[in-house]
């Protein structure tokens, strides 16, 4: 199982110019992780010099491009937005493939009203289809992240995504198509914030989307003096992803705002997630 994190986590950095991703890559290198996800958004140039360099200084470093997100967010938008989100999913789907990037994260379309989700639904079918068969040909995989609930400004409980989310690779039926759970986005609020019931309920999503999963993210925000998260239960997850044998990648994403040292969380959750794997 190798572990990651994500480029979400310096966003900031990299957005003022203090980092860019070969430095980024090497500091994730030299923290002991074995590989990194990248926002789509964050790669400044897509000649094929710039990305073959890229590709070479993780290989250099024997550090993994495991996953490229794709930051779509117009599925249940109107049609030509939706269009462009299609062809933006095809895009990157060249790109991972030229990174030898094995996995992009996708999100499904948003709706404010439950009455439109039926509707949304047959979108995200027909929207996954199109790029899954597109995938195939480059054989690079599509992992669908829970992640609907910030895409409108309502928040409901057990809004159905991770059914949504089952049906579509069922119903689609691919190798190249399944989930990416993140035990950190079944609900708004900070997981520590959340009732006993609302958090055996984000543990019991996690696990039904465990079992078509080709790619995961766990949230990290802050440790006790022990070494133990403040958010999900590391040692909970991981007997999820044995009993499931899962043996793919987990990112480590912030859940921000963060107020310890980034160096120092990423460290402290490597040593956790170390530990129980």
């Amino acid at each position: 199982m190798e572990i990651a994190i994500s480029t979400f986590n310096i966003d900031e950095e990299i957005e003022a110019g203090k980092l860019d991703l070969f430095e980024a890559m090497k500091q994730t290198h030299e923290m002991g992780f074995d590989a990194i996800e990248f926002l789509g958004n964050q790669i400044p140039s897509l000649e094929d010099d710039y990305l073959e360099r890229l590709k070479l200084h993780g290989k250099k470093l024997n550090l993994k491009i495991c996953a490229i997100d794709v930051v779509n967010r117009h599925f249940g938008s109107n049609d030509f937005e939706r269009k462009n989100d299609i062809s933006l999913i095809k895009f990157w789907i060249k790109t991972a493939a030229q990174l030898e990037c094995p996995c992009l994260v996708a999100f499904l379309g948003g709706f404010e009203e439950e009455k439109n989700r039926k509707m949304q639904l047959r979108r995200d079918i027909d929207a996954f289809k199109e790029c899954v068969e597109f995938a195939e040909k480059s054989k690079v995989r599509l992992a669908i992240e829970n992640h609907r609930i910030w895409l409108r400004e309502n928040e409901w409980e057990q809004e159905n995504e991770t059914d949504d989310i089952l049906l579509i690779v069922k119903t689609i039926n691919s190798k190249y198509l399944g989930a990416s759970p993140d035990i950190g986005n079944f609900y708004k609020s900070s997981f520590k914030e959340l009732s006993v019931k609302q958090q055996e309920y984000a543990y019991n999503c996690f696990e039904q989307l465990i079992s078509v999963a080709l790619h995961i993210h766990i949230k990290i925000k802050n440790f006790d003096e022990h070494g133990k998260s403040l958010q999900s239960d590391f040692g909970k997850l991981v007997n999820v992803l044995k009993k499931y044998n899962y043996n793919r990648t987990v990112t480590l994403e912030f859940a921000k705002p963060v107020a310890e040292k980034k160096d120092v969380l990423h460290e402290q959750g490597l040593a956790l997630l170390k530990k129980y794997i």
